[in-house]
């Protein structure tokens, strides 16, 4: 699973090109899009052990990537939680066009860390999530109010990171220069989070998480993994196993969720509260809209938030409901299975400046996942 898409790797084809332009590479990378949109940033994600199966041995060295320029792209290597070791590197390509890059082994440079994410124990077991566009953070154990799966959404208008800072400053909820926490959670969903849905039709927050494990940092991604529960679900315990990835360039979040509860099928909704709304759109599988600063003592200086919600495109949403005071995208789930979501957010003082815009980059994202990356590696 990604942070953008779930990516089809279409094919690795073992016969050598002819003329290739990159002396030493051992393999080239061909990257299509059938919906023919524009991709930047974009993370995509190859197997360590497919590389093996083309290049052979090593020779002590590391994994190089190259586009077509000779440029030098960044990546990062993790192992999945209990699963595979993955590389991950940034992809740009324009609207019906291909991208192609190229590996080699030898010596990579060395790349700040762009995506990071780390447990706040200092501030009541905070954890905390940031890249170059958004920040935020979801509750831990320790904090008695609120209890919710709901995510606050903290501003940002730096490219560096800024958690460490904000914390160790304990004034983050005042703009330095680079954002602010000037967003209100309470006793809601946040800036977004899939939820069980009771018997009345109410949204049941769930809890703050009660385990979380750190996965992976760097140039281009972090990850982490948390437990939530058991709580209550109409008498019924449930429990929700849930990793987030964030990458480099992206206001989006991805949640993998797993639902367990002694039942087949469970009601979720895909919400975010709803404060003082000033724009509101939404389309198949997804939602968007912008508001004041929430948590402010002055919204007309602290500037408007925008939040977006995004629904796997696998699960059929039986539509879009106004919910204890929440934007919601309603569906039904399988318990055990994996369901992907995507919350976003973006701040009208850095990069993102009216509705309009937003809801571009929202309505692509959503059609983005629809149809999937075409990659094809080919030993040269």
């Amino acid at each position: 699973m990604t942070s953008e898409r779930t990516l089809l790797i279409s094919a690795i084809c073992l016969l050598p090109l002819l003329g290739a332009c990159h002396p030493g590479a051992f393999a080239s990378i061909s990257i299509s899009d059938d919906a023919r949109l524009d991709h930047r940033h974009e993370c995509i994600e190859i197997p360590l052990s497919r590389l093996e199966e083309l290049s052979g041995k090593r020779n002590g060295g590391s994994p190089v990537i190259r586009d077509r320029k000779g440029c030098e792209v960044p990546y990062q290597t993790y192992r999945e939680y209990e699963g595979q070791e993955i590389l991950v590197f940034p992809v740009d390509m324009y609207s019906g066009k291909k991208a192609v890059y190229y590996l080699a082994f030898g010596t990579p440079s060395e790349y700040e860390t762009v995506a990071f994410s780390r447990h706040v124990p200092e501030r009541r077991d905070d954890y905390a999530y940031e890249n170059d566009l958004v920040a935020g953070r979801i509750y831990g154990p320790s904090l008695k109010k609120p209890r919710t799966l709901g995510s606050d959404i903290w501003t940002k208008s730096v490219s560096e990171p800024v958690i460490d800072r904000r914390y160790a400053s304990g004034t983050y909820h005042r703009d330095s220069g680079d954002g602010m926490d000037c967003y209100k959670v309470g006793n809601t969903l946040g800036g977004g989070a899939l939820a069980p849905v009771g018997r009345e039709g109410n949204i049941v927050l769930g809890d703050n998480w009660k385990e979380a494990e750190h996965i992976t940092d760097g140039a281009v991604r972090t990850k982490a993994r948390f437990v939530h529960g058991p709580f209550s679900v109409d008498g019924r315990d449930v429990r929700l196993v849930r990793e987030m990835t964030l990458d480099r360039g992206t206001h989006f979040i991805a949640w993998e969720n797993v639902i367990e509860a002694d039942c087949d099928s469970i009601d979720v909704v895909l919400a975010a509260v709803l404060h003082d709304s000033l724009e509101f759109d939404c389309g198949p599988g997804w939602i968007c809209f912008e508001e004041k600063a929430s948590d402010s003592k002055n919204p007309d200086r602290d500037g408007n938030i925008f939040v977006g919600l995004v629904m796997d495109p696998g699960i059929e949403s039986s539509g879009i409901r106004f919910i204890d005071g929440h934007a919601a995208l309603m569906a039904r789930v399988a318990t055990g299975e994996r369901v992907s979501v995507w919350t976003a957010s973006a701040w009208n003082h850095a990069g993102v400046k009216t509705h309009e815009q937003w809801r571009s980059i929202v309505s692509d994202f959503s059609r983005a996942q629809k149809s999937p990356l075409r990659i094809k590696i080919r030993k040269l």
